[in-house]
């Protein structure tokens, strides 16, 4: 036998994705097993499997493959009979719903033996990691590759040495050689193809291979080897790691050389780890980029599938066609053409992309809005809407006057059919629904008596619930809480069935309308704005609520109880009061003339405040010490050196504080 000088056993410079490690191997071999026989049985229910001219021809993936011989001679393998493992792999745009576990040797023998001497396989990979550290051992393999954990492939090889001196002769014994190519990942399923083939060149049988993973650059051996034995290509069978052997007939037709042919007539498969969709074949695979049909439907239309639909030349595609719950079917429109309303439609022969839309319309719902009083939007009975519509239901006014501290009040909203529950307010919005539309929604507005709680305190405290519009019989608990050194004393007000009124916490049934005064003793007696009780019960005898008391203007004068304690003035006289009494110009100097005294006790000192433009607002400090009148309360204030253009505004002010 004589080799091709110009050949090279390796070829580098690739790279993949895939988990890692399986092993091919090409060998000389021969099976004792009779004719037809096949260690996994032909399964019919394979992933996406069909029959053509009595072979069985697998598209693979939803991307296709597809033999160019009608008669091509196909070993299909579901493992479903296996160690089965359902979707434990998934892969995007590849489904592993019957993947295999293998942990020893698999052998297909074509049926029947063909005279081929070229051989593809086509298969998914999942193998377990080979520790490079320990490599396999080899024994008369031809072929034969491994992925190791460090993310490299070894390449079983011989490499043709150019300047050996039998290089016309023989390769170099063949090696595990490392792959340069970036690492490769950890995790995936691989994508293997396969070629074997035996070539007579030059008075030889040459037995070549080509292995692609992942559609990258394909690795390749090739040489020539003669007088084959085989004593097995492993020394063992258990390791995580991938052989293919052939058989080869020999006695049909001698060649001029002398030198049987050699065909290939089974493959083998040994390893550990997992496979998926293999196909054997003697026509080489192609590969047609996958034609897309675009299903889609408006939102009361099903179709399944849905989305952009991949299918493979010349496959059938089954789409499923319905209207949701409050839908009416009105049409399918297939590539721009209309159908008319169906259930199901077919593409069959797929050779180009497609479209399919599913149109519907809404059916009609009803709605009555109930409510006995108040003015309702929308208003009636058997008010019709197209199905899912938002509608927003409201009611006005929300209460009517029923007297002091009582009112007939809109207490919510109850609802059937469409969301059906309760809930508070004087609006609900929603969308109609309905199995049919003999299912009415009913939207109904309950009213009922309400009653004013009003809080109040006296003293150095507060109370933790604040004035509001309460159910009648609600039940509210209220607590009085000292603030400021005050401690509870006792409560008063409308207290009539008050549970709890030796304590600070009471239990308080809405079945009237009620005023509740916690009483607190002890700490400052001043008001939150600094009033001294003392003051307040000066002018008004027999207070208890003083900061309420606070807040009043009993004399009408403009000012309240506060402020005319900070003025100094009277709250109970409306002549009393802190304002401007006279101003003038006397020699350059302005002055202004205005009513406050110390009769509150207070003696901080008066302000005045300027301003030159009143439109700006803007209000200036000019003097904040102006002693005040112990007497008659007149203050006279000098301004000696005022703008000596355009006008002047004055302001007194006053405060409890320095």
């Amino acid at each position: 036998m004589k080799s091709r000088s110009h050949k090279r056993g390796c070829l580098t410079g690739w790279m993949f994705s895939f988990y890692a490690v399986w092993s091919l191997a090409l060998t000389g071999s021969a099976f004792a097993l009779g004719v037809g026989s096949n260690t996994i049985p032909y399964i019919e229910d394979f992933e996406n499997a069909s029959y053509t001219n009595g072979y069985l021809i697998v598209d693979n993936s939803v991307t296709g493959w597809y033999s160019d011989a009608p008669d091509a001679l196909q070993v299909i393998t579901n493992l479903v009979g296996l160690d089965a493992y359902l979707g434990e792999y998934p892969l995007t745009n590849w489904p592993h719903t019957k993947i295999g576990k293998i942990d020893s040797a698999v052998t297909n023998f074509f049926e029947p033996y063909t005279t081929t001497n070229r051989v593809w396989i086509d298969m998914m990979l999942k193998p377990r990691l080979w520790d490079e550290e320990n490599e396999p051992a080899m024994s008369n393999a031809l072929v034969a590759v491994y992925f190791g954990t460090d993310g490299y492939i070894r390449a079983w090889c011989s490499i043709y040495d150019t300047n050996s001196p039998t290089f016309d002769e023989y390769p170099s014994p063949p090696t595990w050689i490392k792959m340069s190519h970036p690492p490769i990942g950890t995790d995936d399923w691989i994508r293997l193809t396969i070629e074997l083939r035996y070539n007579w060149e030059e008075g030889g049988w040459f037995s070549y291979y080509a292995m692609q993973l992942n559609s990258a650059d394909p690795i390749v051996n090739y040489w020539g080897m003669e007088n084959l034995t085989f004593p097995d290509c492993l020394e063992t069978h258990n390791g995580p790691w991938l052989i293919c052997d052939f058989v080869y007939q020999t006695n049909i037709t001698e060649n001029p050389w002398g030198m049987s042919p050699q065909y290939i007539t089974s493959l083998g498969f040994s390893g550990s780890g997992y496979i998926d969709d293999l196909i054997i074949t003697n026509e080489q695979p192609h590969f047609i980029p996958p034609h897309t049909i675009y299903a889609s439907a408006d939102v009361g239309g099903i179709i399944t599938p849905n989305g952009s639909v991949t299918i493979s030349e010349g496959r059938n595609a089954y789409f499923t066609i319905g209207a949701k719950t409050g839908y009416d079917g009105t049409n399918v429109v297939v590539d721009g053409t209309p159908q008319g309303w169906i259930t199901n439609y077919t593409f069959n022969n797929v050779t180009s992309d497609h479209a399919i839309a599913v149109y519907t319309k809404p059916q009609p719902r009803y709605l009555t809005v109930v409510s006995p009083y108040g003015s309702t939007t929308p208003s009636g009975t058997n008010l019709q809407y197209d199905y899912w519509t938002m509608i927003t239901c409201s009611v006005s006014p929300s209460a009517y006057s029923m007297g002091t501290g009582t009112q007939l009040a809109c207490l919510g909203w109850s609802r059937t059919v469409s969301s059906p529950g309760s809930g508070s307010g004087t609006s609900t919005a929603f969308r109609i629904a309905g199995a049919t539309s003999d299912d009415v929604t009913t939207v109904t507005w309950n009213w009922g008596i309400q009653y004013w709680l009003d809080t109040a305190v006296s003293g150095n405290g507060m109370v933790d619930v604040g004035d509001s519009w309460r159910n009648s019989n609600d039940t509210v608990y209220i607590t009085a809480i000292g603030i400021n050194g005050g401690q509870w004393d006792h409560w008063s007000g409308d207290t009539n069935g008050v549970v709890g009124l030796d304590t600070n916490m009471i239990m308080v049934t809405m079945d009237q309308a009620r005023r509740i005064v916690a009483h607190f003793v002890g700490g400052p007696q001043f008001t939150s704005r600094g009033t001294p009780y003392a003051w307040i019960d000066y002018y008004y005898p027999g207070t208890t609520e003083y900061e309420d008391q606070d807040v009043l203007d009993t004399d009408g004068d403009g000012l309240v109880t506060w402020e005319e304690y900070v003025a100094g003035t009277d709250p109970t006289n409306s002549a009393s009061v802190f304002i401007i009494l006279d101003q003038g110009h006397v020699g350059g100097s302005n002055y202004v003339a205005f009513f406050g005294t110390t009769n509150s006790g207070l003696t901080v000192p008066f302000g005045m405040r300027m301003s030159t433009n009143l439109l700006s607002g803007v209000w200036t400090l000019v003097d904040g010490d102006i002693p005040r009148s112990p007497a008659t309360g007149t203050n006279i204030w000098w301004h000696v050196s005022p703008p000596a253009n355009g006008p002047v505004f004055y302001r007194p002010v006053a405060t409890n504080s320095n």
